[in-house]
């Protein structure tokens, strides 16, 4: 099996972010397809930038094929449609996203789309999910995807897992996405963000 995966990393005025959690990502991704990753010592990858928000995209399979590094600019995400796909399956981070794509073509007027698999809410196409419930934030316990950040938060105890139904969502009033990038964002209203 020739798998390609990339991780994305988060690069601020010189600083790597949450680079544990990637590292025990792409170990446990490449266990699944290969033997085992070989030893890798990201920190001397990376030519690290010292001032400004940079994304860091590693491109790898048993090994580190390619480093990228760009400046960031966070996407405006501001309104949300619901994609439904029960048979689309993206449990690790490939590098071809045809399927991704495709059903990101599917978002008409809005600016991201809400995955639904099954009758569950999953993930956007760049983002983990949370939900408050006036108490708590709720993230999906099946995503398509675990993030680093959401893994994080799950971790430190400031998000819950929880299967959530499409018609269960009436139950949450805001809306946040998370990811390696972003961090913790909060969107908005359900109401006002979910066309």
């Amino acid at each position: 099996m020739n798998n390609i995966f990339f991780e994305t990393i988060k690069i601020d005025n010189g600083k790597i972010y949450n680079l544990d959690y990637h590292i025990l990502r792409m170990k446990r991704t490449v266990e699944k397809s290969y033997d085992k990753l070989n030893e890798l010592d990201i920190e001397k990858l990376i030519d690290i930038p010292k001032k400004g928000l940079f994304k860091s995209k590693l491109i790898y399979d048993n090994e580190i094929r390619k480093v990228e590094i760009m400046p960031y600019t966070p996407r405006k995400l501001k309104s949300f449609k619901l994609v439904e796909s029960n048979d689309f399956n993206y449990s690790f981070k490939y590098l071809e996203r045809d399927g991704i794509d495709s059903l990101f073509k599917l978002r008409e007027n809005c600016d991201e789309i809400i995955i639904v698999k099954n009758g569950d809410i999953t993930d956007t196409s760049i983002a983990n999910l949370a939900f408050f419930d006036g108490r708590k934030w709720f993230t999906p316990k099946r995503p398509l995807l675990e993030g680093t950040m959401k893994r994080k938060l799950i971790d430190e105890g400031k998000i819950f897992e929880k299967e959530i139904d499409i018609h269960e969502l009436k139950m949450y009033n805001q809306v946040a996405v998370m990811n390696a990038m972003i961090d913790f964002k909060i969107i908005g209203s359900l109401n006002d963000v979910i066309k």
